[in-house]
This record gives structure tokens, C-alpha cells and sequence, in this order.
């Protein structure tokens, strides 16, 4: 993917926050490697939550791997 091949983003967890909201532009952010895809208008509590357990997911990776 485009986004995770740069060297410098292959640890970072990568969401989209935009406000197009068809099908074809959220499979479009996937492919290009993001983590998670937002719509405007959106809930700053659903926001928090997706980057907590973007966070919590990976910190058990890194806990595992030890």
C-alpha cells in the first residue's frame, strides 16, 4: 500500500477522517493503506474510541512479541 510503504509510516496506525462518504473512496483509502476510514459529520467519542483501540491493539502486539 502506499501509505504504510514509506518507511517512516510502517508503525503508524493511519485513519482517514474525510467527508466523502462513498463506497468506492473508503475501499480507495483502504487499498492505500489506511487503518481505519471516518465520514463526516462524526462523534469525537467514536473518534477517541477508534484511536484507543487502534492504540490498545497495538500495544498487546507489542507485548506478545516480547
Amino acid at each position: 500500500s502506499e501509505v504504510k510503504n514509506q518507511k517512516r509510516l510502517d508503525d503508524m496506525t493511519v485513519i482517514f477522517l474525510t467527508a466523502q462518504d462513498d463506497i468506492q473512496t473508503e475501499v480507495r483509502g483502504f487499498e492505500l493503506g489506511a487503518d481505519d476510514f471516518i465520514t463526516k459529520p462524526f462523534s469525537i467519542a467514536i473518534l477517541k474510541s477508534r484511536i484507543n483501540t487502534k492504540y490498545y491493539h497495538y500495544y498487546l502486539s507489542l507485548i506478545k512479541n516480547l
